[in-house]
């Protein structure tokens, strides 16, 4: 369960994923008041409440994750170039990325996609008012 999602208090805060390619899941995990599904290989999926929160197309971890309703901020790790889907934003909504390769970022249907690679080491996501 922990190489999945882990609540880590003195270390890394709130991580997901993992960088095997071995298939995985938890169903169920409840941290405070949401219930968290994870599911590995080949790459990351993750539900939060019933509802898409992120998928990625290879092994990715997440650590040090803060969703807000303004910004969503985590530390990346990952072996290899793909892309990372953040779901919860609204079709044409506008974005800036100052960590990610592409700075300016628009909503396609409920969704945001980030290409992420080894040399992307953090994701902070600010959502243009």
């Amino acid at each position: 369960v922990e190489e999945l999602i882990a609540v880590e208090a003195w270390g890394s805060g709130f991580r997901l994923g993992s960088l095997s390619e071995e298939k995985a899941s938890v169903s169920n995990f409840w941290i405070g008041k949401d219930r968290y599904d994870v599911f590995l290989g080949p790459g990351l999926r993750v539900m939060r409440n019933g509802e898409k929160l992120l998928e990625s197309d290879h092994p990715v971890v997440l650590r040090n994750i803060a969703w807000g309703t303004d910004s969503v901020h985590f530390d990346v790790t990952t072996r290899n170039s793909g892309h990372l889907v953040l779901y919860g934003f609204r079709n044409n909504e506008q974005m800036h990325c100052d960590s990610c390769r592409e700075k300016q970022l628009t909503g396609n249907g409920n969704s945001v996609m980030i290409a992420i690679d080894p040399d992307v080491k953090t994701v902070n996501l600010l959502r243009h008012p």
